[in-house]
């Protein structure tokens, strides 16, 4: 029995990581949207839903943080696998040519 077939599209995989470049950039400029109007909202706000409604604010941060680490590691590992194969080919290709 032979092993399924595998391949990868190095152009598809290089997109994707153009993709996710494109969603942090977008998300980071929504970060800074939404912390500019609840800094403007904070300003005239006061008293314990004000207290609450920072705190609130404070883990939602907290975790959209975590989202964009998560998303620059994922974008990372998506280049290191384009690049580890784009080298795998390249070199399965020089090796090849010298059989021939």
């Amino acid at each position: 029995m032979s092993a399924p077939g595998f391949a990868v599209d190095l152009d598809e995989l290089l997109d994707v990581v153009d993709e996710l470049v494109r969603c942090g950039v977008a998300l980071d400029a929504l970060l800074d949207d939404v912390v500019g109007r609840v800094a403007a909202l904070q300003q005239t706000w006061s008293g314990s839903a004000a207290d609450a409604q920072a705190g609130a604010q404070a883990e939602w941060e907290s975790g959209f943080r975590e989202m964009s680490a998560a998303l620059a590691v994922m974008r990372s590992a998506a280049d290191t696998a384009h690049d580890n194969y784009e080298r795998a080919a390249t070199t399965n290709l020089r090796m090849w040519e010298q059989v021939r």
